[in-house]
């Protein structure tokens, strides 16, 4: 089963489903609720919406969605509320519900974007589910919201971001096999607005920060930073965290620049840090693409960017990326020890890395494949 946001038409979300190993496709069934069917903008912008499966097999789809009513208004301006459908008939048919609802006229909590779901993997009744909500004149928040019935009803959302002086984008969630809640989401670039005839202020760097819940999302733990980050908001994007069900294991990924302060077009790679403590303490920062110099001359300019991972039953990590300028775009990983960057302690982990390979032809020069993101 796949899904898909359609970004030109109907700008909803498609699920496909094949039940011959991917020979044929059928449509899924709905996951949108009346009348607030536009979860789409920009084929850039995404995230639009994210999946996940539990124990017994069933699907969890986490968006945004407005009313098609809204549709003149700047994105910003758009009333989004976050929505969770559910599924126990492999996407066949969907159960809707609210996550966060939109309250009437506050402009300051309409910009609700980029939701992402996790699953307690061994008990589906714990369900959270993350996004960013956003206006010009404040500090974006990196909210959470907990189910404990399966999805049906949510919590109060708690502002992850909260202590952090420039905010926060959405949080990346993973729920360990202790039931543990992880979150990793990175800073967001606020800064106050400048008096009348002063500079405009420095971008800030944007770190890539930390928090757990041990009481299913009642308390979180301090904010902890466990990558400096880059400033800029082409670089240091994209993070994605996955717990190994199995060990507990937690892998964070993202793409970002070796420099603190990037220029617009600087090559950027995929990072990847671990923790091996359930987050006390995360490894070294490693680059998971090869470098840049290793393929000669027409690896230069090469960009590595959107990465996803997976974790194997047996505790192998693959990560995939996109790639510009270059011929290689994937990577699996195996085995090997890190020393943390983060605590005075270690995080052991094993992370040797196989040799990247392709896994698709390559666009024209200094183009990206017309994707999604999602």
């Amino acid at each position: 089963m796949v899904g898909e946001t359609e970004v030109y038409h109907d700008f909803g979300i498609n699920v496909r489903i094949s039940a011959d190993d991917g020979r044929s496709w059928f449509r899924g069934g709905d996951p949108m609720m009346e009348p607030f069917t536009w979860t789409s903008d920009y084929a850039i912008n995404g995230p639009y919406f994210t999946m996940a499966v539990d124990d017994e097999a069933g699907l969890y789809i986490a968006f945004t969605a407005t009313d098609p009513r809204f549709a003149d208004l700047n994105r910003a301006e758009r009333p989004r509320s976050v929505f969770l459908a559910r599924s126990t008939d492999g996407g066949r048919s969907f159960t809707t519900s609210f996550v966060y609802r939109v309250p009437e006229g506050d402009p300051k909590v309409v910009n609700n974007r980029r939701a992402m779901v996790a699953i307690d993997p061994n008990d589906a009744s714990k369900v959270y589910v993350t996004w960013m909500q956003s206006t010009s004149a404040q500090k974006a928040k990196s909210l959470v919201a907990a189910s404990a019935d399966g999805g049906r009803t949510f919590g109060e959302p708690v502002d992850l971001a909260e202590p952090v002086e420039i905010g926060g984008y959405q949080g990346r969630p993973a729920v360990g096999p202790d039931g543990v809640v992880h979150v990793i989401f990175p800073g967001a670039g606020f800064t106050a607005q400048s008096p009348p005839g002063a500079p405009e202020p420095e971008d800030p760097i944007r770190p890539l920060f930390y928090r757990r819940s041990t009481d299913e999302g009642r308390t979180w733990s301090p904010v902890a930073e466990i990558d400096p980050g880059n400033a800029g908001f082409g670089h240091g994007r994209k993070h994605l965290l996955a717990a190994d069900p199995g060990s507990g294991t937690l892998y964070a990924v993202w793409y970002g620049s070796p420099k603190t302060r990037p220029e617009l077009f600087d090559d950027t790679d995929v990072y990847l840090r671990a923790s091996s403590d359930g987050g006390t303490t995360w490894s070294n920062r490693v680059t998971v693409n090869d470098p840049v110099d290793a393929g000669g001359p027409e690896r230069q300019g090469a960009r590595q960017y959107e990465p996803g991972i997976s974790i194997a039953p047996d505790g192998r990590v693959d990560i995939a990326w996109y790639e510009t300028g270059a011929r290689r775009s994937a990577r699996t990983s195996a085995s090997a020890t890190a020393a943390s960057a983060c605590g005075p302690t270690t995080s052991t982990v094993t992370t040797t890395w196989a040799w990247p390979r392709r896994t698709s032809p390559s666009t024209s020069p200094g183009r990206t494949p017309a994707t999604d993101r999602t």
